[in-house]
């Protein structure tokens, strides 16, 4: 009776130590499986992809992560104002961003089907985000075209203003100040007219620039859903989730 008595404790506490293992380990795939949803833009995903990366690609995504940051400097640092200084700012970004590109296809076009899944999520996180970053750069662009808009109807409302005092200069005292002051405002609209027009340059630019790589993305995400296997489907079809969002 002793005997049975003991077995069933044993039973039980053999019961609950596998409960116990089996709710562990589900808390773990169920926190692995989450860390995988990271957004694409957070720190968190492009750390998992650092980490999971096997140590012999570290060295190359790490180069590449660097690259992107310098990127970030660049972009902070040309203070854009309403005058051709940012014509060469810009220049400046869309070369770094181009160099950019070329050293990432050059990783993936060397490796191209030898390396590790993880090595590949790396490349395409860098060409991602090099499209995000060519975005706001648009954006930024296309913000100091609505100010320079502005700019050039406020001034051409101060020129018109002047004409119609100019042409009633029979009324007019200090006529000689009002003509100088008209001169002045119509060399100020020309110049941010030409600003105007660098800057509608300058979109046009970045965006082709900004397209291209979002298709080039895009094909790079596409070759990691059909070369590897199960887990690369499932990473594709999150990010195309995330894309949908």
């Amino acid at each position: 009776m002793n005997s049975y008595i003991l077995l069933s404790i044993v039973g039980v506490v053999v019961f609950i130590i596998i409960i116990l293992i089996f709710s562990i380990s589900n808390r773990k795939r169920k926190s692995k499986r989450n860390s995988s949803y990271h957004s694409i833009r957070s720190k968190e995903y492009r750390t998992e992809i650092y980490n999971n990366t096997p140590e012999e690609y570290q060295q190359s995504i790490r180069y590449l992560y660097n690259r992107l940051e310098q990127l970030d400097e660049v972009m902070a640092r040309n203070n854009r104002s309403l005058n051709a200084q940012s014509e060469q700012a810009v220049k400046d970004i869309l070369r770094r961003a181009v160099e950019a590109e070329k050293e990432i296809n050059q990783y993936w076009e060397l490796s191209k089907r030898k390396a590790d899944f993880y090595y590949y999520i790396g490349l395409h996180y860098t060409s991602f985000t090099l499209a995000d970053k060519l975005t706001e750069e648009l954006e930024s662009l296309r913000k100091i075209y609505g100010m320079l808009s502005d700019a050039i109807n406020k001034t051409q409302s101060q020129i018109n203003g002047l004409k119609g005092k100019i042409n009633g200069s029979n009324t007019v005292a200090n006529i000689g100040q009002v003509k100088r002051e008209h001169q002045e405002l119509c060399r100020k609209c020309d110049a941010l007219r030409k600003t105007r027009k660098i800057c509608a340059e300058q979109m046009e630019d970045c965006k082709k620039c900004r397209d291209r790589q979002n298709v080039i993305t895009a094909q790079r995400r596409d070759y990691i859903g059909k070369n590897f296997g199960k887990k690369g489907k499932q990473w594709r079809n999150r990010i195309m989730a995330k894309h949908k969002r």
